[in-house]
């Protein structure tokens, strides 16, 4: 014999049916459970029995499906009418809102779609019956059950013989649903149909009184009975006076048990509530599990409050489990598998980054991609699911903790059921989303000791002490009543007109107007409230995260005016806000806000803002290491008398001990600072810089540069090898195209000297003799050979420049290829101009370019008395008198245009600031070569050196040679670049690794050194 169940309770929720079998199990010792069912569970218990004519629709198959019919039903519309100008995705939501809202009326389908097929041919509503019948069509075709189809079944179980129902509906003799809101139309006429052959009792979540007017309104057929748990007195009595709009039912007495506050924006006001939280568990001690957050959306929450509670150390239990979207491992892989959709550079290097994918050499792969131009190579072609899982497995690392691990066992079932299906791939990324979007993952072990969040649908058959309401904002909750984007108010009203004269009885909600759903959230709002036994918190943000104003809403409004404030002749501070008060400093935000609004006018109050509006929280208030460093560092007005704990205590002391040395050596005059190893001045790093020094023997003249733009920079960089990466761009990189420049006319003046460039032009050398270095049509031993440039012969010499330059063109393809070929022009014309101007100006200053990338190292460096210095000169130009004796070395370095000054001035102060070692060391190098000394009164009177600035335009070639061109004996240039580069060098050896000053330069160091760079310009 089948047992007989005496009453069978049904529960609006998995939660609901959870804590009232702990309460029993409490109460009594043990819970018989078999009695128990939620709503959900029992329409599944059912399935089995009901006569479904097709097999039910997977979420992956529904989704397939509606693909097709969306395509289908477009051809219909030939992009005409409003359905017709839609785009896929959005006409399949519609599709999807069509198919829930004919769910509700199960037996009212066909009549439905042919009213709807009977309007205006190429209306919107004929539009709507004709995805409809479309929809429909395709489900019989493929044998498909839809959600239609299941509640025409499930309805017609419970209209027939008992003895065809589930034995958990058979065997029992009463059916009790507890903590009712309201029934929908399916579930109405479901439970009206149980009602005809079984006792059922429904029991409102609200009570008496404001069930009776919530189900008149929403016009339930089925009324509740009796309240399913009583509300607190004081709970009540808030509802009662905010569905009266009347302070007079609320007992001001009852207002302590009432806070309000505001916040600025989703963080922070996640923030600001679970400070009151920590508040609660630490020092009214109340567990964990009897507080509850509800917020209206709990998508917009569920990165937020995972890393708030987290920092914070607060217990939390997410009601649905954690979205499968959120999981970083399926971020991820999202975002590996969606690359081919937007190939940037940037993108793969996140990718390449991330650890939840695999990759053998991270920081290999990452050098290559930094060559690579911004805009990858990447075909997206199409894939199917199971190409996609093949994917995943191959890049995918095995995620440690259970919820990314789950997460991404979720994402290889849907790509399973996917199958060989191949799509475009920007639908199967789209497609996988979709279907993931409702996907949860809920803790290996329970965590419903924690704090519980919610949104108001799961806050029926709840009680907790403390209740919380975040997002109480206008138009989010309650949201702004706005009619159905799928049939508006007149549209549902001719339909349901057209069907109840055909004969079908119809519930109030069916078909519902928008101010029935507005009339759901109150009731929503309504249970939410009365889910508090001790406390409500309700708080709005009345700032974004951006700092833009947002209103409260009518809810908060409403409530503020009835328990708040504004009813209040003396403004009193709730617990809480006393707690803030006392462990403040005198003067803190809480008092004087409170003082403020003591002296508004009542309308005028304004709730206590959160923290979340401070620049820095005050020590006492600091729930996390992060802020109370913070507020450690700059004095966030914190107690002394309230202290962290002694290790982070410690830690806070040593950080302020750093911060204010730092501002100390920083606001000294350079002259008058105190070494400080925080700014710098690193003592135990002499040795390895000695050693250092001692491997290298000789600096470039560019790391010399360095040293004197920023001795903390040049340590990083120049002793421990950490630099700031360089990045290929679509533009070419100014050092690789400056690199070619070089190259391009080092080959074209060397091929012109030697007398390969099948240029007819006498040759000429400089023959070293006792006399010194003469002018001569002959070469012989050391002789250089000259680059002869005939006036003459100018169209051959650029003709020659113009083909040895495209073919090293054409070879390098810097950049972008598109970027390149406008480049390709600018480079040559470059290359054209130094050759012209030589080709004017060569003969009638009887110079002759001579030594080409000429380097100098080792028995050749420079020696600069403090350091050995090598590296390459671009070019030496040899000028002669008329009787061929060697008059004056020139030395050139070719630059781009960052180097050009506005005056000679300019530059002869940066080489003696050092910021230009370039000129004044090749300078000496030059001398070596020619004179064999360098650096005394005679042959810094016969050199010269300057920069040859890259120019597209010709006439600004010479006249900006001319600013640069620095004679060697300029009074007090060489001696001034020795004696700083000697001071640099000292402080180097004695580990001076000052952060400031900081010479800006083309890298920005600010970030590094923690200090601003001086412009040069700014110098003084």
């Amino acid at each position: 014999m089948p047992r007989v169940q005496h009453e069978l309770i049904v529960f609006p929720t998995e939660l609901a049916l959870r804590r009232f079998q702990q309460q029993e199990a409490l109460r009594c010792g043990f819970v018989d459970a078999s009695g128990h069912t939620t709503l959900s569970r029992l329409w599944k218990q059912c399935m089995p029995y009901a006569s479904v004519k097709g097999t039910r629709l997977s979420p992956v198959e529904q989704v397939l499906l509606r693909r097709q019919v969306v395509e289908v039903a477009a051809g219909h519309f030939a992009g005409q009418g409003a359905l017709g100008r839609l785009s896929a995705g959005a006409l399949g939501g519609v599709l999807d809102k069509l198919i829930a809202e004919l769910a509700s009326l199960p037996n009212d389908v066909p009549q439905m779609i042919d009213w709807f097929l009977g309007q205006r041919r190429g209306g919107k509503l004929w539009q709507l019956g004709m995805l409809a019948s479309v929809w429909r069509a395709r489900l019989q075709q493929e044998g498909y059950a839809d959600a239609v189809d299941v509640n025409r079944a499930l309805l017609n179980l419970f209209k027939g013989r008992r003895d065809r129902w589930p034995p958990i509906l058979n065997n029992c003799r009463k059916l009790t649903f507890k903590s009712v809101r309201w029934f929908n139309p399916f579930e109405e006429r479901c439970v009206s149909a149980l009602n005809q052959k079984l006792k059922v009792a429904v029991e409102s979540a609200l009570p008496p009184a404001h069930a009776e007017a919530a189900g008149d309104r929403l016009g339930q057929q089925i009324q509740a009975e009796i309240m399913a748990e009583p509300w607190a007195g004081w709970a009540e009595n808030l509802g009662d006076a905010l569905a009266v709009d009347s302070p007079e039912i609320f007992n001001l007495s009852d207002a302590v048990r009432i806070s309000f506050s505001r916040s600025a924006g989703p963080y922070g006001e996640v923030e600001d509530l679970a400070r009151r939280i920590c508040w609660n568990l630490q020092e009214l001690d109340i567990p964990a599990d009897r507080i509850a957050l509800v917020v209206p959306n709990l998508q917009q929450v569920q990165d937020i409050v995972p890393h708030v509670f987290s920092r914070f150390q607060i217990p939390y239990f997410f009601r649905r489990g954690r979205p499968v979207l959120s999981s970083a491992a399926v971020k991820a892989f999202l975002a590996w598998l969606a690359f081919p959709l937007r190939p940037e550079r940037s993108v793969m290097m996140d990718l390449v980054r991330n650890p939840a994918l695999r990759f053998d050499d991270r920081e290999g792969e990452i050098k290559r991609l930094m060559k690579q131009p911004p805009r990858l190579r990447a075909a997206a072609e199409p894939l199917s699911g199971l190409q996609a899982l093949e994917r995943l497995k191959e890049k995918m690392a095995e995620p440690e903790d259970h919820f990314n691990a789950e997460a991404l066992k979720r994402v290889e079932q849907v790509l399973e059921k996917l199958g060989e299906r191949g799509l475009p791939l920007a639908e199967l990324v789209d497609l996988l989303e979709e279907l993931l979007e409702n996907e949860t993952v809920k803790p290996r072990s329970s965590r419903e000791q924690g704090v519980w969040i919610l949104n108001p649908h799961d806050a029926a058959g709840l009680d907790f002490d403390v209740v919380l309401f975040a997002g109480l904002n206008e138009g989010e909750f309650p949201a702004v009543p706005q009619q159905d984007a799928l049939l508006n108010d007149h549209e549902r009203h001719w339909l349901r007109t057209h069907l109840e004269e055909q004969g079908r009885t119809l519930p109030k909600m069916a078909l519902p107007k928008a101010d029935v759903l507005f009339e759901q959230q109150s009731v929503l709002f309504l249970t939410a409230l009365g889910m508090a036994r001790e406390q409500l918190v309700f708080s709005h943000q009345s700032a974004d995260q951006e700092g833009n104003e947002k209103g409260a809403g009518e809810y908060f409004r409403k409530l503020w005016s009835l328990a708040g404030w504004p009813a209040q002749e003396r403004v009193q501070l709730s617990p809480y806000d006393q707690w803030r008060a006392a462990v403040l400093d005198g003067g803190n935000f809480v008092l004087s806000h409170w003082k403020r609004q003591q002296a508004a006018a009542p309308e005028d109050r304004e709730p206590m803002p959160g923290e979340s509006f401070l620049p820095i929280i005050p020590l006492p208030l600091c729930r996390a290491q992060d802020e109370a460093l913070q507020s450690a560092v700059k004095d966030g007005g914190g107690n002394a008398a309230v202290q962290p704990p002694s290790g982070l205590l410690e830690r806070l002391v040593q950080a302020l001990a750093v911060e204010a040395e730092r501002d100390t050596y920083l606001d000294a005059e350079i002259d008058e600072r105190s070494p400080s190893e925080f700014c710098g001045h690193i003592e135990p790093l002499k040795e390895q810089v000695r050693q250092w020094l001692e491997a290298k023997q000789e600096l470039s003249p560019t790391a010399l540069e360095a040293l004197a733009q920023n001795r903390y920079i040049f340590l990083l960089e120049r002793v421990f090898g950490i630099y700031d990466p360089r990045m290929a761009d679509d533009m070419p990189d100014p050092m690789d195209r400056g690199g070619l420049i070089h190259s391009i006319l080092c080959e074209v003046y060397a091929s012109i000297a030697a007398g390969t460039a099948g240029i007819n032009s006498a040759p000429r050398f400089a023959v070293k003799s006792a006399a010194g270095w003469m002018l001569r049509a002959e070469g012989g031993v050391d002789a250089v050979p000259l680059a002869v440039f005939d006036p003459n012969c100018r169209g051959e010499y650029e003709a020659f420049a113009r083909r040895t330059a495209n073919r090293r063109l054409e070879q390098a393809k810097l950049g972008h290829p598109g970027v390149w070929a406008a480049e390709r022009q600018k480079v040559l014309e470059m290359v054209l101009n130094f050759v012209r101007y030589d080709v004017e100006t060569c003969a009638a200053e009887n110079r002759f370019p001579a030594l080409f990338e000429q380097s100098f190292s080792g028995e050749t460096s420079v020696d600069l008395g403090c350091i050995r210095a090598h590296g390459i000169i671009d070019r030496i130009d040899l000028i002669f008198e008329e009787t061929g004796c060697l008059k004056r070395v020139r030395v050139l370095d070719y630059k781009g245009s960052s180097r050009a000054r506005n005056g000679r001035d300019e530059y002869v102060e940066e080489i003696i600031r050092n910021l230009d070692c370039q000129l004044p060391v090749y300078a000496f190098a030059a001398q070596q070569r020619f004179f064999g000394e360098a650096n005394t009164a005679s042959v810094n009177a016969r050199t010269e050196t300057g920069y040859l600035i890259y120019e597209r335009e010709y006439s600004k070639l010479r006249s900006r040679l001319s600013k640069s061109l620095i004679p060697m004996d300029e009074p007090g240039v060489a001696e001034g670049f020795l004696r700083t580069l000697e001071s640099n060098m000292a402080k180097l050896k004695a580990g001076d690794f000052a952060v400031d000053p900081l010479i800006a330069g083309y890298t920005d160091y600010t970030a590094v050194c923690r200090t601003d760079a001086v412009e040069r310009d700014d110098l003084e």
